[in-house]
Parts: C-alpha cells; sequence; structure tokens
C-alpha cells in the first residue's frame, strides 16, 4: 500500500512522472509543423550531476527568444538546446540567461528557427475546467504532445492547477490554448500527487516581457473592430532630411496580440510642451504620432523638463504605450531617464492617472513597451523630466488598445 506524504512541489526536469500518455486527438492535431517548430530540448550541465539536466524550451515571437523553466538553467555550467534530444546543439552561456522570475527564464538564440515562434495568447481568458496543451521531450526523449485541465488556481505567486499528464523532461514546455496560443509554461508538479503539474502563466510576468517587446495580451480587448488610420501611415516612406542617418522605419499599425496602435488612427492628434527651433524637416510635433520611426522622423523638445500627449477623440481600451529614443540606434543620445507615463478618460480630461513612473536606472534609448491593466483612455501623456544627451527625442509614441 502506498502512504502519502505531504504534498511538496518538486521540478519536473528530471524524473517526475504524473500520468500516462495523452490520447486526446485534438491534442495533436494543435501541434502544427510550425509550432512544432518552435519547441526545443534543452540539455544543461551541472555540479555533481553525472548526466545533463534535461528540459523544454520553446521560441516566442520573431526576436530569437526562447522560453523555458528557470528552475532548468539554475545553477548550469553549460547549457545546450536543439530541435531534437540527439541535437543538433546550440550553445547558450549562462551568464546570458535573464530570470524573469516565477521559474520563468529567457535567453536569446544566435540561430534562430526559419519559421516564427508561437503567439502569445490572453492568459486572463483560461478558465477552470478548460483543457491545455502541451508539448516537450519526456525522459529527454522523442517529441510528444499532451493535454491538461485546468483545475485551480494558486493566485499570483503560483499558477494553475491542472489535471494532465506529465513526465520529466517537461519543465519549460509552453501550454497553448485551443487557438494554439501560448499561455503559460510547465513548471512543476507535486509529489505523491499523480496527474498533477503546475503551469505557470505568462501574465505572471507580463511586465518583463513586454520590457523586451513581447507583449502579453488581455482577451478582454482583443475585438474584431477595424479602425481607420491616418492616411501616411499606408503610404510609401516619406523622404526627410536623414544625413546619412537611418530612414524612416514603418510603425506597425497592428501588433501581433490582436492590438492596435491607436494613435495612428485618422482621429488622434498629437501636442506638447515646446519644439526644437532650426530643425522643422527633420522634428515636428506631429511626427509623435505619424506612423514613420527614426530620427529624421521625431520629436525634441526646445525646453525639458518637457511632455507629449495624444488625444485619441473618444475612449479607447488601453493596456501599452511604447516610445523609444532611436529604433535604429544611430546618435546614441537624448535618452529619457526620468518619466511617467499618465492617461485620462475623455469624462475627465486633466485628470490624470499614473500608468508607469520611471524606476532608478531607466534608461529609454530604443523602443520599449510598457503594459498596465487595461483602462478606458481618451489622452495619453509623457511627462520626461530628464534625459541624457541633450533634451530628449521621442521618434514615435505608440498606443496599444483597441475599442471600448
Amino acid at each position: 500500500m502506498l502512504v502519502l506524504t505531504a504534498r511538496v512541489f518538486v521540478v519536473l526536469a528530471t524524473a517526475l512522472i504524473a500520468g500516462a500518455w495523452a490520447s486526446a486527438a485534438f491534442a495533436q492535431s494543435l501541434w502544427t509543423a510550425e509550432r512544432r517548430a518552435a519547441v526545443t530540448a534543452v540539455r544543461v550541465t551541472k555540479p555533481g550531476l553525472a548526466e545533463p539536466e534535461r528540459g523544454t524550451a520553446f521560441f516566442v515571437g520573431s526576436q530569437g527568444l526562447l522560453l523555458t523553466a528557470a528552475h532548468v538553467l539554475r545553477g548550469a555550467t553549460r547549457i545546450e538546446f536543439g530541435p531534437n534530444p540527439g541535437g543538433p546543439w546550440q550553445e547558450v552561456h549562462p551568464a546570458s540567461v535573464e530570470d524573469l522570475g516565477r521559474d520563468v527564464a529567457i535567453f536569446r538564440a544566435f540561430s534562430p528557427p526559419a519559421t516564427a515562434g508561437l503567439e502569445v495568447g490572453a492568459p486572463e481568458a483560461v478558465k477552470a475546467e478548460q483543457m491545455l496543451y502541451f508539448a516537450g521531450f519526456p525522459f529527454g526523449l522523442s517529441f510528444d504532445r499532451r493535454e491538461a485541465k485546468v483545475t485551480a488556481e494558486f493566485g499570483a505567486e503560483g499558477g494553475w492547477q491542472t489535471q494532465g499528464l506529465a513526465a520529466g523532461g517537461f519543465s519549460g514546455a509552453p501550454a497553448l490554448d485551443a487557438s494554439g496560443r501560448v499561455v503559460g509554461i510547465v513548471t512543476a508538479g507535486v509529489q505523491d500527487a499523480p496527474g498533477f503539474l503546475q503551469i505557470t502563466p505568462l501574465s505572471r510576468v507580463r511586465p518583463q516581457l513586454s520590457a523586451v517587446s513581447l507583449p502579453v495580451p488581455y482577451e478582454s480587448i482583443r475585438s474584431e473592430w477595424r479602425p481607420v488610420f491616418k492616411a501616411s501611415v499606408l503610404g510609401a516612406p516619406p523622404s526627410c532630411d536623414r544625413s546619412g542617418s537611418p530612414a524612416p522605419a514603418r510603425v506597425p499599425t497592428q501588433y501581433g496580440n490582436g492590438l492596435f496602435n491607436l494613435a495612428l488612427l485618422e482621429s488622434a492628434q498629437a501636442s506638447a510642451s515646446s519644439l526644437i527651433s532650426g530643425w522643422s524637416q527633420r522634428h515636428r510635433i506631429i511626427f509623435l504620432n505619424d506612423g514613420w520611426y527614426n530620427n529624421c522622423r521625431s520629436w525634441i523638445p526646445e525646453l525639458m523638463p518637457a511632455w507629449v500627449m495624444v488625444d485619441l477623440g473618444a475612449n479607447y481600451t488601453v493596456s501599452a504605450v511604447a516610445f523609444g529614443s532611436e529604433y535604429e540606434a544611430y546618435y546614441n543620445d537624448r535618452a529619457a531617464t526620468r518619466f511617467r507615463i499618465l492617461v485620462a478618460p475623455e469624462s475627465s480630461p486633466g485628470s490624470w492617472f499614473s500608468v508607469y513612473a520611471s524606476a532608478a536606472g531607466d534608461l529609454v534609448r530604443s523602443r520599449r513597451v510598457f503594459s498596465f491593466q487595461p483602462r478606458t483612455v481618451r489622452y495619453v501623456r509623457v511627462e520626461i523630466e530628464e534625459s541624457v544627451g541633450g533634451a530628449v527625442r521621442i521618434d514615435e509614441l505608440e498606443i496599444h488598445g483597441g475599442r471600448r
């Protein structure tokens, strides 16, 4: 007779068995060739272990970034990943791995796959009794696909408790919703509870992922709405006085998470505290939301401190703001270091609510995304108190959202 002891979290990177093989046909069919190509085996050398530890990782987005469970890589002296447990392997220096917290880690591949990574879904849309679909390399063997039913949540510090069919080696595996979008990562199991595993929702590390341009969407603001954008946004790249600096680069009107760039709406109007004089061909207030990145289509104030604002023309649901000094680095100057982002609804113009305030060490050179809980917004304002390398430059102010 098996004597049950207290439930204790244990990792799945080695030899935890939590059930049998999944048999659902849907779980098998969801993993198309493109999604399969985004999932990689992980082999990790650690002090004191005779054999490498095994786990799973996956590409997400189109920048060559991979996510996995942080405990798989923690303490490693050598990290390798590849499309199959037998290789070929790419090596990653342990110092290049970033622990995002909540047992989630991120690293970059030098040679990303030809296909795009997994699309990120909306974790908040996952409900109890819903099925999730994960895949990886059990025991470091062949690629396998499984399913798990959400039974409970552990709250902000944990994740989804699921009744799943897992095995050692699945730690770091992506968990997909029924549409094939990744919403979480397999991170742990519970001893003496066969069939149990924990999946950490990507919403637990939403700000950290947004900081590397991997926004995690909110299902509540996805829609079939098709907005009307400024005519200049959709045309050919404009000419500009760039003197060898990068040419204008097109700003997206819609992001991979289904949200739109509301700053490019036909109704959206930009304003600012001041404008640098003598450079009207390069720096204008209207260039804040003209749909084109880089220095020759940017805004610089005459004086600091400074502010910029976009009036969307009506209320919308907004969940992120993005801006940078230079989309493509050239001058490497005029970067914001002390700033805050504020929003206000149509009914209360001037009654600002702060959604982001910079911390010590903040430095915004390239484009950064600042995410927050969805809010009903008409006005978005960025106040810049300090910058380095001269008065701040903003080459484009983006507002991520959808119809209210």
